[in-house]
């Protein structure tokens, strides 16, 4: 039961990717200007469903390839991966952070050459305030492990939020729903 745990815990952690994204946040020093009457306001940061799909289409992307770094470059320092048990397995939720999240991906990657992912955006939602969304997932993975064909299937809720202007993996949280072993559904 515990080894069932752990390649379910793995499986879901495999659900990530991402493509590389950034920008030179250089800035010039100005001379100083004048005084002015009124000072317009700093844009706002705002997110768009349609930014949220280009970002999980991104990190699905990065989860196919196995590139962890690519991955890495979309989410937030403080990104918390749950994974949530279960209720006819039991067990307790796990978390990971960032560095935990980034060294998961590099080991599946080594591990899993014989793998197939494949997900899709059910629906986005993006907050009142435009700062923050969520992207509801459907997502199938399937792999060898140890000589045996797995197949999971997971809902996901992927947490989006505007991070120093780009928007960044903040959350992910997955909820188990099936797993196969050699074409023998075992919940």
């Amino acid at each position: 039961m515990n080894t069932l745990r752990i390649l379910a815990a793995i499986a879901m952690l495999a659900v990530l990717g991402a493509c590389s994204a950034g920008a030179n946040g250089s800035v010039a020093a100005a001379a100083p200007a004048a005084p002015v009457a009124a000072v317009a306001p700093a844009p706002a940061e705002t997110l768009t469903a349609g930014q949220v799909r280009k970002l999980v289409d991104a990190l699905e992307a990065a989860e196919n390839t196995f590139n962890a770094d690519a991955a890495a470059a979309l989410m937030a320092k403080d990104v918390q991966f749950v994974t949530q048990p279960i209720p006819e397995v039991g067990g307790k939720e796990s978390r990971m952070g960032f560095d935990d999240v980034i060294a998961q991906m590099h080991k599946l990657a080594s591990e899993n050459a014989n793998r197939s992912h494949a997900s899709n955006i059910r629906v986005v939602r993006v907050a009142a305030d435009s700062k923050s969304a969520t992207a509801d997932l459907s997502v199938i993975d399937s792999y060898t492990k140890e000589g045996h064909k797995m197949i999971v299937t997971t809902d996901q809720v992927y947490t989006v939020a505007m991070r120093e202007g780009q928007p960044k993996l903040v959350g992910m949280t997955a909820r188990l729903h099936s797993l196969s072993i050699d074409g023998i559904r075992h919940y």
